[in-house]
């Protein structure tokens, strides 16, 4: 399989968590509960325009959406994704341990396959199948 992808591809990204919730809710460093949800809500928003898009056209399978841990948990349910993949954690998390931590929560709201990745996590989806294939390339 070649790297890169030759068909179109369009992908709805999530605004960074931090950025997101600071401009438009003035919200700087860790949300309360109710802050909390309503941040969620406005992210459930910009999924509602993603399905929108779907059904006005957009083929299933160009579309993609990028959400994070905080808020898109529910949403990565409601759309029946494969697998939750936690990436570019910052800071990293520097012992194993921390890993549950981590993912405190997560199987209340997603009962996929969630994995957290790191430098040389290598993700293969191929065009037309619902197989996904992980490999560590470091």
């Amino acid at each position: 399989m070649a790297l890169g992808y030759d068909k179109p591809l369009y992908i709805l990204a999530f605004d960074h968590r931090g950025s997101f919730q600071k401009k438009f809710f003035g919200v700087a460093g860790e949300p309360n509960a109710e802050e909390t949800d309503r941040i969620a809500d406005a992210k459930k928003v910009i999924y509602e325009g993603l399905l929108r898009a779907l059904d006005e056209g957009v083929p299933k399978e160009a579309a993609g959406g990028l959400v994070d841990e905080q808020f898109g948990a529910e949403i990565a349910r409601d759309a029946k994704v494969g697998m939750l993949l936690y990436y570019h954690i910052v800071p990293p998390l520097p012992f194993l341990p921390l890993r549950e931590v981590f993912l405190e929560g997560v199987a209340e709201v997603y009962d996929g396959p969630v994995i957290i990745g790191s430098d040389g996590t290598f993700v293969r989806l191929e065009a037309g199948s619902d197989a996904i294939e992980v490999e560590e390339l470091l």
